[in-house]
């Protein structure tokens, strides 16, 4: 009798075991080091292959990559005056190259194309806001839709300077609370975008800058900026038609 008893708990035991371990652990929540569900599929475009990688938590916020073709649109407040800004990646490699149209739809309805080379995406800490009609190719900065990898590196540390249209640079760093969510129309469903916040000054101070960056270290795309009385915001990510 002895034996069974033993034999029974054993048995229990392990039962218990095999059902703590197929329980799904949520991952922390940290702009630097996640565990994700991953789901995409492989689309191939233009001879090359892409990944469509969509990246969410157990029921909870997502993350992007940028695919060529598809639409970026941003809501855009600035000078009192609403406009909205439509991105269209042409090439996208966070350690190469961001090759991308856009255009405004208010305002001077202004448009152009911007190329942006490896030094300005890896090493950058000067930042262009304004984009003028026309061509431009930017060498040793960034714009304002991604975060450069030495800005991140930098964050993750402790703080980076960063300045703006030419102006002086600043320190920013992440508060404590650095987790943000950017609800958006994402390809004809609704979902809410994983960021993370990088600031100059807390909360309720004078001269706050804040950019809110998409939470995937291939594609720090800025989701949301508030800076010097214009701020801007990715509202929809629409699906390249040709690939319908």
């Amino acid at each position: 009798m002895k034996v069974l008893a033993i034999l029974s708990f054993l048995f229990f035991c392990a039962l218990s075991a095999d059902a703590q371990k197929s329980k799904a652990k949520k991952p922390v929540k940290r702009s630097t080091s996640k565990t994700k569900s991953k789901s995409g599929t492989k689309i191939k475009t233009s001879g090359e292959d892409e990944y469509d990688l969509f990246i969410c938590y157990e029921g909870g916020p997502c993350t992007f990559t940028v695919l060529k073709g598809d639409t970026l649109v941003y809501e855009v407040n600035q000078q009192g005056k609403s406009y909205q800004m439509f991105v269209i990646p042409n090439k996208f490699d966070a350690n190469l190259i961001a090759d991308f149209n856009w255009f405004n739809t208010g305002g001077d309805q202004s448009k152009g194309k911007v190329v942006i080379n490896s030094t300005g995406l890896k090493t950058a800490n000067k930042y262009l806001s304004n984009l003028t009609s026309g061509d431009l190719k930017i060498t040793d900065a960034t714009s304002t839709l991604w975060l450069s990898e030495k800005s991140f590196k930098e964050i993750t540390k402790g703080a980076t300077n960063i300045s703006f249209d030419g102006g002086a640079g600043e320190s920013f760093s992440s508060p404590e609370s650095d987790a943000s969510i950017i609800p958006v129309a994402y390809k004809e469903k609704t979902i809410d975008l994983d960021g993370f916040i990088i600031e100059n000054k807390a909360i309720g101070q004078s001269g706050r800058k804040e950019l809110v960056v998409l939470n995937i270290t291939n594609n720090l795309l800025i989701i949301k900026m508030d800076i010097d009385g214009k701020s801007i915001q990715l509202k929809e990510v629409r699906t390249n038609k040709s690939r319908r």
